[in-house]
């Protein structure tokens, strides 16, 4: 076990008391599980998807360099930086900054089709922040509990980019939000027909390609 893992699995306690008994508390207790057990399946299916690579939960939940945490700890070098922000630990190369989330309803998609749903424009104002610190393009990665399925938002220039270095095809079903700014379709689509492609630090989104010189 390397000292990162020492380090994340000494971070990462929350005992839950077996004697809890108000309502409001356990649903507190669920909610928290529910969002470990989405990230940790994130981090499974990325090691499956991109064998000998590390993927792990960021202590906190992506809370130790969210939001206001991040000018609290930006004595650590830029390396961390980039490691700690977000909810997924991902490899150095990799050019995306995951969001993670869990809910039983949330968001509502005759909300998200009528142009605003609160909890969505949070999650992306939180994503985009973050992403935007260490020069990452930000995954939203939604898991609807109650109707057992999951989707991703993500930047639709930034899928436009998946689609047209590869002349893939858009997907059967999605939907464009925010005036065109992000797109959003099923996480299952999205990761086996464009991410899974996105192999190698060599790929577009962490070079560019070099142009001749005339």
């Amino acid at each position: 076990m390397s000292d990162l893992d020492d380090i994340l699995n000494g971070l990462d306690i929350t005992d839950i008391p077996k004697d809890e008994i108000l309502k409001e508390k356990k649903k507190r207790v669920n909610g928290c599980r529910k969002g470990k057990v989405a990230e940790r399946d994130i981090c499974h299916e990325m090691e499956i998807m991109f064998p000998g690579e590390i993927f792990r939960r960021v202590p906190m939940s992506g809370a130790f360099m969210g939001g206001f945490n991040f000018k609290k700890n930006m004595h650590i070098n830029d390396e961390a930086k980039k490691t700690l922000t977000g909810d997924i630990i991902t490899p150095t190369w990799m050019k995306f900054s995951f969001e993670s989330k869990a809910y039983d309803d949330t968001p509502m998609f005759h909300k998200i089709l009528c142009g605003e749903d609160k909890d969505l424009d949070k999650w992306i104002d939180q994503a985009m922040g973050d992403a935007n610190k260490v020069d990452k393009k930000m995954l939203i990665i939604f898991r609807i509990t109650s109707k057992r399925k999951a989707f991703v938002c993500i930047e639709r220039e930034v899928f436009n980019n998946f689609c047209i270095s590869r002349y893939d095809q858009y997907p059967p079903n999605y939907i464009i939000y925010k005036n065109g700014k992000y797109i959003i379709l099923e996480k299952s689509y999205f990761m086996d027909l464009y991410f899974s492609k996105y192999k190698t630090k060599e790929d577009w989104f962490y070079t560019k390609p070099k142009t001749e010189s005339i």
